[in-house]
């Protein structure tokens, strides 16, 4: 059921017809409107027939009367009038009914039966009525009543006969009417039908033209997604869903060659891919030069496949490995990448032009002629060869493919022979450099192992040596301190006073002396791992008081305050009570040294939690290389140590408990920082930190922020 040969001419004439249904049916409509406005027009007129009738009879009837009712002159005349224009308007219905009126859109009567009737009552009118009514008019006021009634009684005879024939053609008029409407319904169902019936065809021929075609195309749709490209769309229109179904057909065989070839390419990615895992970690080279070329013999599916390197010196190439079909060729032929014959072949001209060289028939290629029986005797028709790069010595061989189809190596093939030659050239280049790194790892380890057996042997000469050193020392110096303070003391006579200052100063400077024996072979304990610690729960403030009392004189004399705040949950701390004390002695020392005179120091204790601090346990500092911080219910004793010191640089303060460190040149500071060193040291082996801060963030580099902070921080419990 086509009507052209395009969906738009198609839906043209379907439109066409439709709007020329429509239109019939409007104009139709539009005709019957006016049809029934002049006949109930008609009727109307018809119906007024009557009523003009009876006013007739009245105005007859005043006119008539003379005795009961006199008439004055001007009533007489207007009735006069009245009658006139009565029977004027009778006489032009009659004539509207008989001929029609456009105006009033009444058409003339056709029926024969109504045309009849219409002029029984026009020659009734015409012939009876209107001359009685004219004599009434004309009736003078000496006319006698009694001929007066008897003109009005032959009007009122005719009255009743003509008002049953305009009652009747009053009633055929109406019947025509209901008629007309009736058949008017009819033509309208007939219309509706035909409309039904023009809508039906026109949804099956969309449904068989459009609809049907669609769900194919949805259909062909959903099977090309699940990957079915054999589905074809049936043609058998000619319009555009013909052309674009053709269209589709023709997709969807390109997207089944497109589909393969990437379904192709995806397999000889992959297994590139394989074959390029599978010459990953090789150490030795010749297992990996036969991996490779019968790992791309399996790729490509080929004849044979051989791989040579260049030989330093020289123009040659030689080959290492091959898989396949060979049979002597490699070692019958001589391969050169010179200019010589016997190196313009692929292999020499692939080497000299760093790029892929393709020998599409081996018979009848003039640059394979030097090769060409050997080949065809081995069935090798085609021949690629690819030059192995190498990022540092650019080419360093030859990988030649053999296939026994003619023009086999394509565009595609090339491409993927030459990036597994390029896997091949850096996993031989990293087998180069592996064996190059292997040989320099065993040779730094073994200078590595030498330093380390003569930095022990020398550590354990130098632990010695203090050892001996300081039990060497302390037996005279314990007979120096113990003379010198039997002597002050006047146990071996009296002492004049100046020779007593003498004997304190040697006794001073004899405790000092062995107190730094002492710290240095901590300090040798501590390096070999010998120094243990002796826990016990000790007192804070005893600890401060007990190290202030040795630095209260020296604080008096250079008028510099002293203040300690220690609170109330940190008085209590499980420590080796010695060292700890040691600790406070090294950092009062280096703050009272360097605290200019009325300056100030002041002591603070409080307790923390460990992990703000930065603190870890002793089994998360072994097992967590990060640093994780010890849980949330850990509690640490902070001890800050303040001072009003001149200003000092981050840098210094960073340094301070590095090992035989000194500052402060301009101070004449003449003390070495071994008593620092071994406080780090002390708080270290108790899980602690030690640090020293500035007390002000901003600073320029001309004026660095005045005063020092000591702080270390050291668990509650071990």
């Amino acid at each position: 059921m086509n009507f052209s040969t395009t969906l738009t001419r198609q839906f043209v004439v379907i439109s066409l017809i439709l709007l020329l249904f429509l239109g019939v049916n409007t104009y139709s409509d539009f005709v019957f409107t006016h049809s029934m406005k002049g006949k109930a027009a008609g009727i109307d007129l018809a119906s007024q027939l009557k009523s003009e009738t009876f006013e007739l009879a009245w105005i007859a009837e005043r006119l008539a009367e003379k005795e009961i009712v006199s008439l004055s002159d001007p009533e007489r005349k207007d009735l006069l009038d009245d009658l006139s224009n009565a029977i004027g308007r009778y006489d032009r219905m009659l004539g509207y009914l008989r001929s029609g009126h456009a105006e009033l859109e009444i058409k003339p009567l056709t029926d024969p039966e109504m045309l009849q009737l219409l002029e029984t009552l026009a020659s009734e009118w015409q012939d009876s009525m209107k001359p009685v009514l004219l004599k009434i008019s004309a009736l003078q006021s000496d006319v006698p009543e009694l001929q007066r009634r008897q003109l009005v009684h032959n009007y009122d005879d005719k009255l009743y006969t003509f008002g049953g024939n305009v009652d009747r053609l009053v009633s055929l008029l109406l019947l025509a009417y209901e008629d007309d409407i009736r058949k008017f319904d009819i033509f309208r169902l007939y219309v509706l039908g035909i409309l039904c019936a023009a809508a039906v065809i026109t949804i099956m021929y969309v449904r068989q033209n459009i609809v049907k075609p669609v769900r194919s195309f949805v259909h062909a749709a959903r099977e090309i997604e699940k990957g079915n490209f054999d589905v074809r769309i049936e043609v058998t229109n000619r319009d555009e869903i013909g052309q674009f179904a053709t269209r589709f057909n023709e997709m969807a065989s390109r997207l089944k060659g497109a589909f393969q070839e990437i379904r192709d390419r995806s397999e000889n990615v992959m297994a590139l891919n394989n074959a390029s895992n599978a010459i990953v970690g090789f150490t030795e080279e010749l297992p990996l030069y036969k991996a490779i070329c019968s790992n791309a013999r399996e790729l490509l599916d080929l004849r044979m496949v051989w791989l040579g390197l260049l030989q330093e010196g020289s123009y040659d190439v030689k080959p290492v490995a091959h898989a396949g079909f060979e049979e002597g060729y490699l070692s019958g032929v001589t391969f050169t990448w010179d200019d010589s014959p016997a190196g313009r072949g692929p292999t020499g001209a692939s080497v000299r032009l760093n790029a892929p060289q393709v020998i599409a028939d081996t018979a009848t290629d003039p640059f394979f002629a030097l090769w060409n029986d050997a080949a065809l005797k081995r069935g090798y028709r085609s021949t690629l060869s690819v030059p192995l790069i190498c990022a540092r010595t650019a080419v360093i061989g030859v990988l030649n493919f053999f296939s026994d189809k003619p023009g086999y190596f394509t565009e595609d093939k090339v491409e993927l022979c030459q990036v597994y030659a390029n896997q091949s050239a850096i996993a031989i280049e990293n087998l180069t450099l592996l064996a190059d790194l292997d040989s320099k790892v065993k040779k730094r380890t073994r200078e590595l192992e030498d330093a380390i057996l003569l930095a022990e042997s020398a550590n354990r000469a130098k632990s010695a040596f203090l050892a001996n050193m300081s039990h060497d020392l302390r037996t005279p110096l314990n007979a120096i301190i113990g003379f010198s303070e039997a002597m002050s003391q006047g146990i071996y006579g009296e002492i004049r006073q100046d020779h007593k200052e003498y004997l304190e100063y040697i006794y001073q400077s004899g405790m000092k002396l062995l107190k730094l024996i002492n710290e240095v072979l901590d300090l040798s304990k501590m390096e070999t791992g010998s120094l243990e610690l002796d826990y016990c729960e000790c007192n804070t403030g005893d600890m401060l008081n007990n190290a202030l009392y040795i630095f209260r004189e020296k604080a008096k004399k250079h008028r510099i305050g002293i203040t300690v705040q220690i609170a109330e949950d940190a008085r209590l701390l499980t420590v080796d009570e010695n060292k700890i004390k040691q600790v406070f002695v090294s950092l009062l020392t280096d703050s009272i040294n360097a605290t200019p005179d009325s300056g100030t120091i002041l002591i603070e204790a409080s307790k923390v939690r460990c992990q703000l601090a930065g603190i870890r346990s002793n089994d998360e500092a072994e097992g967590a290389p990060e640093m994780k911080q010890i849980g949330q219910g850990r509690e640490c004793i902070q001890i800050a140590i303040t001072d009003s010191r001149p200003g000092m640089s981050g840098e210094e303060r960073l340094r301070f408990f590095d090992p035989y460190k000194k500052f402060d040149a301009a101070l004449d500071r003449k003390q070495d920082n071994v008593g620092l060193l071994l406080s780090k040291r002390y708080v270290d082996q108790h899980g602690g930190r030690i640090w020293a801060e500035g007390l002000s963030a901003e600073s320029s580099e001309a004026e660095l922020p005045e005063g020092n902070r000591f702080i270390f921080v050291l668990p509650e419990r071990p």
